[in-house]
């Protein structure tokens, strides 16, 4: 029997950054770059859905240069999603939904940690949710002088 010549490796402990916390108007600011980033986010993924579906279809007619030439673009496709997903955490906001675009932002309200969340079609940060929950179950901001989310009723 041959002996492997795979040596082991080492994963390195990642140190986790602080959180950031975001309050309304912190979050509306990082639109600008936000918006730009989830738009690519949501563009590469719906190139994906298509390309899976070339994919399938070339293989069913026996296309190996299609395939091959898919298997090339979802490759990119996916390299610039993961690229995006790394600004986005650098920015320290989550992307939720990659179809829709649905983004949260951390913060805390009240000593309460809660989500401001925003989605692609929207011009600013206008909703919450508690930590935990989806962007389905969001509530409005109400405005507040410190422009921190207050919880409506």
């Amino acid at each position: 029997m041959k002996s492997s010549s795979l040596q082991p490796v080492h994963l390195k402990t990642a140190r986790r950054r602080p959180r950031k916390c975001f309050d309304v108007s912190q979050a509306g600011r990082s639109l600008v770059l936000v918006r730009r980033i989830v738009a690519d986010v949501v563009r590469a993924h719906s190139q994906l859905d298509e390309l899976q579906e070339t994919i399938e279809a070339a293989q069913a007619s026996g296309r190996r240069s299609l395939v091959r030439e898919a298997h090339g673009d979802i490759l990119r496709a996916a390299e610039e999603i993961r690229s995006c997903m790394a600004e986005l955490r650098d920015v320290g906001a989550e992307l939720t939904d990659w179809s829709h675009g649905s983004v949260d932002f951390p913060a805390v309200v009240n000593e309460r940690e809660v989500r401001l969340c925003w989605r692609l079609d929207e011009p600013h940060v206008r909703h919450w949710h508690d930590a935990g929950q989806t962007c389905a179950e969001r509530r409005p901001v109400q405005m507040h002088l410190s422009s921190t989310p207050q919880a409506d009723g």
